[in-house]
């Protein structure tokens, strides 16, 4: 599948083997991949704000990569908002491969806010998210010289990934002995996939 996210928003990714209808549904029946994103909390610390800065270079790629972050929590209310941005090229080959790797460049930028309210034994939490990533490749590998035509100067194919979503999420914990916890939540989202091929012969 496609990868409309950016690896820096997760906190934790858990791999469940075998069925986890009664956790996540009838569709989980192979197994689950549940990937959760930041909290307010995993900032804060018990501090009233907290805040990040990091930066990352991946000489495999030449992909530079940075992450932005900031939470403030008083009394019942919590907020959180982070910021990822990534910048590359192609994947260098491995094991000294006679064909170079066809030239690429990439730039994606993803942002996640939250914002939490806590009312007694009662939790509301507002999620907006947004993802885009733009890639140029040069197909370099598509190109090929014959007598029976084709295309012999270039292809060069533009993609373009985007993903916006919010949610509204409630938490209910009554003093029951029947009931442990109640959940709903209200979800929405949208996403693009798009791929344009310029060639010439």
């Amino acid at each position: 599948g496609r990868d409309y996210f950016d690896p820096a928003m997760f906190n934790l990714i858990e791999i469940y083997k075998g069925g986890g209808s009664a956790l996540y549904g009838s569709d989980a029946m192979g197994g689950v991949i549940a990937m959760r994103t930041l909290d307010a909390s995993d900032i804060l610390g018990g501090k009233e704000w907290g805040a990040f800065s990091r930066s990352q270079y991946f000489s495999v790629n030449d992909m530079l990569a940075q992450q932005l972050g900031g939470a403030w929590g008083k009394g019942d209310f919590r907020m959180m908002l982070l910021y990822s941005g990534r910048r590359g090229g192609e994947t260098e080959n491995q094991g000294g491969s006679l064909y170079k790797p066809n030239p690429v460049n990439f730039d994606s930028h993803s942002a996640l806010g939250k914002f939490d309210y806590s009312a007694g034994s009662q939790r509301f939490q507002l999620t907006l998210e947004s993802f885009r990533r733009d890639v140029d490749v040069n197909t370099r590998s598509a190109v090929r010289e014959s007598s029976m035509g084709g295309f012999n100067n270039y292809v060069l194919n533009y993609q373009l990934m985007e993903r916006q979503r919010a949610s509204l999420r409630w938490e209910f914990e009554p003093a029951s002995d029947w009931v442990d916890k109640m959940e709903a939540q209200a979800y929405w989202q949208s996403s693009e996939n798009r791929s344009d091929n310029l060639s010439g012969s």
